[in-house]
């Protein structure tokens, strides 16, 4: 994706991530809600934290939701958040995956939740930086 406009396009990205966190805090403990859905939007909230930073940093990245590749983007750029394995843990629930394929086993919501909630954090403190 084109950064034509990072300073426009972070903040977008990390407001989009900080709705996704917003909405798992209140979906993650209630049990009629799919994990497909709250994995999901964990996964999205981590994917939005990361190209945020990209965008600040002024990092061309392609058009995917594949953490791992974003991931070694940040690492080209000035380094990546601490806690990788868990944000990496929350690619089986990416939108690709979503349709057609069924995830085997659960869902840990709550790790789910503080790694979404942890990378935000993080890409807040490196924008702000």
């Amino acid at each position: 994706m084109p950064n034509a406009d990072a300073d426009a396009g972070a903040p977008i990205l990390l407001s989009k991530a900080r709705n996704d966190v917003v909405l798992l805090r209140k979906i993650a403990d209630d049990p009629e809600v799919a994990d497909e859905i709250v994995g999901f939007h964990a996964q999205q909230a981590v994917e939005k934290a990361i190209k945020a930073v990209l965008e600040a940093r002024r990092v061309d990245y392609p058009r995917t939701h594949d953490l791992a590749r974003l991931l070694e983007l940040l690492d080209a750029s000035g380094g990546a958040p601490p806690d990788r394995d868990e944000a990496l843990a929350l690619s089986p629930w990416a939108a690709e995956f979503r349709y057609g394929d069924v995830i085997a086993g659960s869902l840990d919501r709550h790790r789910a939740l503080v790694a979404a909630d942890s990378a935000l954090t993080w890409a807040d403190s490196q924008i702000a930086a």
